[in-house]
């Protein structure tokens, strides 16, 4: 990646996060299948609301912020980026970073941890770099 100045983004949805929660995902996505459900239906939204108050279906800022910081320890915070894909995760997104006004929270975890603001701002400009 340093050779290369290349640049790893970190995708926001569940799936891609939390193994309990790619389970649940999973098992609505049949759910919907079976019932030959869409997820952007109306009756397939319920479904999902529904099912989401007994499984786990999103994560919270913390295991997203435990990703990145993973993520810098391996490739090094200068190739380390955010990459929500807000329009491709549907309703199955982060719950606390719906969009784009959610990223103060993802910036407060990463100070709590120990990130300067200097090191947030590194973050920002490798996406404005690559």
């Amino acid at each position: 990646m340093a050779e290369k100045k290349g640049l790893i983004i970190w995708n926001f949805c569940t799936q891609f996060l939390d193994s309990v929660g790619l389970k649940n995902t999973e098992e609505i996505q049949k759910i919907h299948e079976s019932r030959n459900l869409r997820y952007d239906s109306k009756e397939g939204n319920n479904l999902i609301i529904k099912y989401s108050k007994t499984h786990w279906l999103v994560c919270n800022y913390e295991q997203l912020v435990d990703h990145i910081k993973r993520l810098i320890q391996v490739a090094g915070i200068d190739y380390a980026g955010l990459g929500s894909d807000f329009d491709g995760v549907r309703t199955l997104k982060h719950s606390d970073v719906l969009d784009v006004s959610g990223y103060p929270g993802i910036v407060f975890e990463l100070l709590k941890c120990g990130y300067s603001e200097d090191d947030i701002v590194i973050i920002q400009k490798n996406f404005l770099r690559f």
